[in-house]
């Protein structure tokens, strides 16, 4: 079946966010080869796209007919796992479905991203620690981490080191916090901050931390985070 009533057409909220860039990959495959009608937009009874948003988007730009038919499974699992032959989907777009079903721990995770201004992939890390992408995939719910919170507030006042949203250096502030580093070692550690050089694993960043607050101290007061 085809159409040129674009306004027939919906998304389903649950969809992922729609890519520019591959809205213009496919505009440019489309006017180099033409549109393939083996590949429909699928669609339910109401004409809520299931899977195709993005060839929808693109026919649309062109002033394309829409090849659609309707499909046999309407929900939102099938939809996500259509769009894993696809186009594998990012964690942030498995995050952001499942968020708009209201399920909890990914609607607070993207609350928390947003109340301290996180990268997504940086959110995951603090928020739910060592979960698996596998468990975020498959829409598993995931205990947040305790010290989320402090993570977070404690990684703003390293301000000044441009890698401060580093993987590896997120898990290091993480890793110290989780082992119950005093106000006085943490302070320390943001006043002389600028000492710390970008460091190409979580191992090395705990090796510095350890050297910064070990310096002139005697054996006894030493601290160690990397044993």
């Amino acid at each position: 079946m085809k159409t040129i009533n674009y306004d027939l057409f919906s998304f389903k909220k649950e969809n992922r966010g729609i890519s520019k860039q591959k809205i213009t990959q496919l505009k440019d495959n489309f006017l180099k080869f033409g549109y393939d009608e083996n590949y429909p937009v699928l669609i339910d009874e109401n004409f809520l796209i299931i899977d195709g948003q993005h060839r929808f988007t693109a026919c649309k730009e062109l002033k394309m007919p829409i090849i659609y038919a309707f499909s046999k499974n309407n929900s939102n699992e099938y939809m996500r796992s259509l769009n894993i032959v696809s186009s594998a989907w990012e964690l942030a777009d498995y995050i952001r479905s499942y968020a708009s079903e209201n399920r909890e721990c990914y609607a607070n995770l993207l609350n928390f991203k947003k109340k301290h201004n996180l990268t997504m992939s940086t959110a995951i890390i603090i928020y739910f620690g060592n979960a698996r992408a596998k468990s975020i995939r498959q829409g598993v719910e995931v205990v947040p981490m305790v010290n989320a919170e402090k993570t977070a507030n404690t990684l703003k006042s390293f301000s000044l080191l441009k890698f401060n949203g580093s993987k590896n250096f997120v898990l290091g502030i993480q890793t110290i916090i989780d082992k119950n580093i005093s106000e006085k070692n943490l302070n320390i550690l943001i006043e002389k901050q600028l000492l710390i050089n970008e460091m190409a694993s979580l191992s090395q960043y705990l090796l510095v931390f350890e050297n910064i607050l070990n310096n002139r101290r005697g054996v006894r007061e030493n601290v160690y985070f990397s044993k």
